[in-house]
């Protein structure tokens, strides 16, 4: 049988725990107790697992065997069309919008710190406090560098860098934005818009037109601001966590 977990190099090099994920999209019996053993084999210290909220079963196996609900994972979608602009607020100062540089890694950083207050890895204990937004620090800047999203793109106004967003072609015609986040001091101005208008801009250009995005089930502030943009969603998961 095919190995049922996959471990994770770069969450273990990250929280310096040995990591890994549940490769089978349903749990069963025997999927169950394969991945235990290859966790007790490899000497893995957390297991993750994303269930589909639909499926009763994996759920209930998944809390028969000690995994840990930690998030509920929405998935929202839409297809773009040249002939469809989002609608933005209006704009109460001169806002820009252009590609990230190496020289707003410091910038990018610190606001990717400080914008997302939710995340699984907060919700569970287990992990380091406060180590969710030095991952987010980090997603930002390896995405500048073109690491793991593909691009970013930022708004400046009056010389200061108040918010971001990250895009990454994901196959033939699809995408996916990674991180999207305004300064607490500047929303209510119409960036977010802005910026969602800027990604589906570069989406365009790249001849992508069926983008999603993943945000958490308690955001119900960034559920609307999607859904707002035109969005809908198309799924939702679960993330489970087993510690040994």
């Amino acid at each position: 049988m095919t190995s049922s977990i996959k471990i994770l190099p770069w969450d273990s090099r990250f929280f310096g725990r040995k990591i890994a994920r549940v490769t089978a999209p349903r749990l069963t019996p025997t999927i169950a107790r394969t991945a235990l053993s290859g966790c007790a084999k490899k000497h893995v210290e957390c297991l993750y697992f994303l269930a589909s909220s639909n499926d009763g079963s994996s759920i209930t196996f998944a809390q028969a065997n000690g995994f840990r609900l930690m998030d509920i994972r929405v998935t929202l979608a839409r297809t773009l069309s040249s002939a469809v602009r989002i609608q933005s607020e209006p704009q109460t100062a001169i806002i820009s919008y252009r590609s990230a540089r190496p020289s707003d890694l410091g910038s990018l950083r610190h606001l990717a710190t400080t914008v997302f207050p939710y995340s699984r890895f907060a919700e569970d204990s287990k992990f380091p406090r406060g180590a969710h937004r030095k991952l987010f620090a980090e997603w930002v800047a390896k995405s500048v560098r073109g690491g793991f999203d593909d691009w970013v793109g930022v708004a400046v106004q009056r010389g200061q860098l108040t918010g971001f967003v990250s895009c990454r072609q994901t196959g033939r015609g699809t995408g996916i934005i990674g991180l999207i986040g305004v300064a607490r001091a500047f929303r209510r101005h119409g960036i977010g818009r802005g910026l969602l208008q800027h990604a589906s801009d570069w989406f365009t250009r790249h001849q992508i037109r069926h983008i999603s995005v993943v945000t958490q089930g308690r955001a119900v502030e960034a559920q609307r601001f999607y859904q707002d943009g035109g969005f809908r969603t198309s799924r939702v998961d679960l993330w489970y966590h087993k510690w040994f």
